[in-house]
Formats: structure tokens, C-alpha cells, sequence
């Protein structure tokens, strides 16, 4: 009897640098993973399409050279905002980050003059720099006529500003760019100050536009505006998908992209896969992964999607038909007869995979890729440490993809 059921585990592709084949890199860490599983003699441990290759898109951008520079990115800017006075905001301020606004530098470049406006309160993903004491007290001058307040003005107020986990004052970084503000409502203090709009937003970002659009306000860019083909004479240093979302700094002026051409990675490791194996596995690239700690509320995932890109099948929403709520009942019917149970068990569950063959995962329904996605960078904690590809078995129903495949091209 199979001691494991399903299993994950970080392949060993080693460091990843510039120039390097990524798709075969992981295609030679399937290999040989499955080599190391093959000597434990466990049962269902061979290649199966059921398994889930991820590959995680810093490495992966890395690989590819996905790279632009600063002042690449400032003079595109300032070539489609026009320069003049930029507010950089969004519909719940700007994102508190140690290394998740990389462009703040290009920005100043490429603008006249910077008014940055954060939430009073969270932000998109739940940072803070007010605890609860600092908060209650700010509200309770929201009466007061106050729209917004300067950074110096909330410090004077109700003392210093600090991360609820890094304990960093990021208003003071922003602040050598140029004005920084707090706002209950920091798209009406946004409008109330005139200028373009520059937002900060990931997961509501077209939404936000359209609201401003609606208001007659159309002067507003996010961060999928730019970057989103490569410079000319280039072949890298672009995104048409997300742009410049999603970015990290790499080094000195470099900033790392999320990878290109992602769809093809995917179509290419798979591809790969079959030559060597015979299988088709599911494959993916994955950036953050989609979970909130209880204890910060922190939203983990500022990727624009969790799997940015993934082969079709992994859109599905898994079947959440729960055996030890549905075993016992037939059982009982069965008159204790358990393989009659078991075989009407998987009848619900094959039934239930074709009502769901049409829906696509949203919350609070996540899909199969976001759940594994999330599953794989657990795992890997960072690529930087070497776990730049992750093999998931046992976590998809062969059932369920013959469902999906039947009279398609996998």
C-alpha cells in the first residue's frame, strides 16, 4: 500500500542567472526528481499528468533577462503621462513596501512634481503605519474639515509612523520624491488636488480607472501602462500582459520584470515533459502566492494574479464534495457495504466535476492554479534560495482532467 497520497516537494535547478535555459531547467529537475522517488518504490510516484510543475517567475524572469533599467522607465513615463504634477495613489492610497515599488526613483525622474497619498488606515493588502490607538485618534478629527494631512502633520499629531511588521516609516522615503499626504478618501483628496493621477492599484486597478473616468478625470496611468512592449532594437524588458505590476528591483538601477511570454513557458515545459516522459503534466508560473497570516492581516499576493500564467486546465475551481461528510451517509444506505459507497461517492464527485467544467475560479472560489500557486511558494519561501521549481503530485484528479481534455488538444 502507498504510504504517500500526494506530495511537494522544491526541485534542485540551482542558481539561476541571466542566459539560462529555464524550461529545460526544470524539465531536467522533473527528471530527476522522479528518479530519486523511483528508488523509494512508492506507488503512484511515477511522471503522471496529474502532476503540477511550477515554476516561480523571479528565477524565471531572471532567466530570461526580463530587465529594464530606471531611466528606461523614466523616459517612457514622462513620455506618455507628459511629465507635470503626478499624484501617485490609489483607492486605498499607495502600497506600504520594503521592495515592492521599485519604480519610485523613475517616477520622480519622469514627472515634474510627486504627490504621494496613503490610506489612513490599510492599505490594498492591509499594511498600516497607525496602530489602533494612533487611528482612533486621527478619526476622531475627521470632522474637522481635514481631507488630508502631510506626513509631518500625522507624526506631530499622534506620533511616529511605523509598519505594523517592518516597524518602517515608508512615508519617509517618499518624502524626498516630493509631497506626501494621508487621506481618509485618497482618491477625493487625489481629485481635489487636480494634476494626472498615477495609480497604485493591482487587484482594482481597471475598476479605480473607470470610477475616475466617470468623474471626468481620464488623465490616470497605472502601472500595467508601461513597459508593456520592449524598447526598440530589444528583445527583452517588457510585459504586454501586466507591464511594469509585479516588478522587483534587482540591482543598483535594474529592475526585474515579471517574465514575458509566459503562456509559452508553460506550453514549452509541458511539451518538453511529453518528449521525454510520455505524460502531459499541468504546468504554471507563479509569483506570490494568495494567503493572509491571521496575525498582520497582510495580504501576501501583490502579483496581478496568482498563477500569473497557467496551462487551461488549472482555471477549473476544484469539486468541494467532502468525503467525511458524505461517506458515512452511504455507507448507511449501503448497508454497510463500503465499495458500493465508494462507487457512488466517485459518481457525485465525476457529476460534479462536469457542472463545474465552465467555471473559472474567483472568490471566494479559488481555482485549482491559485490553490496550488499559493501551495508552491510556500514551499519554495523565495527563489533566492535556490527553489526556483516545484513538483506538486497527487493534488489533481485524473478524472477531472479526462472531463476537461475530452475532445480537446491537451
Amino acid at each position: 500500500m502507498a504510504l504517500l497520497k500526494t506530495f511537494t516537494g522544491g526541485l534542485d535547478v540551482g542558481i539561476i542567472t541571466p542566459g539560462d535555459d529555464m524550461v529545460e531547467k526544470a524539465v531536467d529537475g522533473y527528471d530527476r526528481m522522479h528518479k530519486k522517488l523511483a528508488k523509494m518504490e512508492e506507488e503512484g510516484m511515477s511522471p503522471r499528468r496529474s502532476d503540477v510543475v511550477v515554476l516561480k517567475e523571479g528565477p524565471t524572469a531572471i532567466a530570461q533577462g526580463n530587465f529594464v533599467t530606471l531611466e528606461q522607465f523614466a523616459k517612457e513615463f514622462r513620455e506618455k503621462t507628459g511629465g507635470g504634477h503626478i499624484v501617485y495613489t490609489g483607492k486605498y492610497g499607495k502600497g506600504l513596501s520594503r521592495n515592492r515599488n521599485p519604480f519610485d526613483p523613475a517616477i520622480a525622474m519622469g514627472a515634474d512634481k510627486i504627490t504621494t497619498i496613503f490610506n489612513i488606515g490599510r492599505d490594498e493588502f492591509g499594511n498600516t503605519m497607525l496602530n489602533a490607538e494612533q487611528l482612533k485618534e486621527l478619526n476622531r478629527m475627521r470632522g474637522d474639515d481635514y481631507t488630508a494631512l502631510t506626513a509631518e502633520q500625522v507624526r506631530r499629531l499622534v506620533g511616529p509612523l511605523k509598519h505594523q511588521t517592518t516597524e518602517n516609516d515608508y512615508a519617509k522615503k517618499d518624502e524626498q520624491w516630493g509631497d506626501v499626504l494621508f487621506a481618509w478618501d485618497p482618491l477625493e483628496a487625489a481629485k481635489l488636488l487636480g494634476g494626472k493621477i498615477l495609480l497604485a492599484d493591482v487587484d482594482e486597478r481597471k475598476e479605480t480607472k473607470a470610477e475616475l473616468g466617470r468623474c471626468g478625470i481620464n488623465n490616470v496611468w497605472a502601472l500595467d501602462d508601461f513597459m508593456c512592449e520592449p524598447a526598440a532594437g530589444q528583445v527583452n524588458g517588457f510585459n504586454r500582459e501586466y507591464g511594469a505590476l509585479g516588478a522587483n528591483m534587482y540591482h543598483d538601477n535594474m529592475v526585474k520584470l515579471v517574465p514575458h511570454s509566459g503562456d509559452q513557458i508553460v506550453a514549452q515545459v509541458r511539451e518538453r515533459i511529453q518528449s521525454h516522459t510520455g505524460i502531459t503534466p499541468e504546468a504554471s508560473i507563479v509569483g506570490d502566492g494568495c494567503f493572509m497570516p491571521k496575525k498582520s492581516k497582510i495580504n501576501e499576493l501583490w502579483d496581478p494574479e496568482c498563477p500569473l500564467y497557467s496551462s487551461p486546465f488549472l482555471n477549473l475551481i476544484p469539486v468541494d464534495v467532502k468525503m467525511k461528510a458524505t461517506m458515512p451517509g452511504l455507507i448507511e444506505k449501503h448497508n454497510g457495504n463500503l465499495a458500493a459507497a465508494q462507487a457512488e461517492f466517485a459518481l457525485i464527485v465525476e457529476n460534479k466535476y462536469k457542472e463545474n467544467l465552465h467555471r473559472q475560479g474567483t472568490t471566494p472560489n479559488a481555482s485549482i492554479g491559485q490553490i496550488l500557486g499559493s501551495l508552491a511558494d510556500l514551499q519554495a519561501t523565495s527563489g533566492d534560495l535556490g527553489t526556483s521549481v516545484v513538483l506538486i503530485k497527487g493534488k489533481v484528479d485524473e478524472r477531472q482532467q479526462d472531463i476537461f481534455y475530452s475532445g480537446q488538444e491537451i
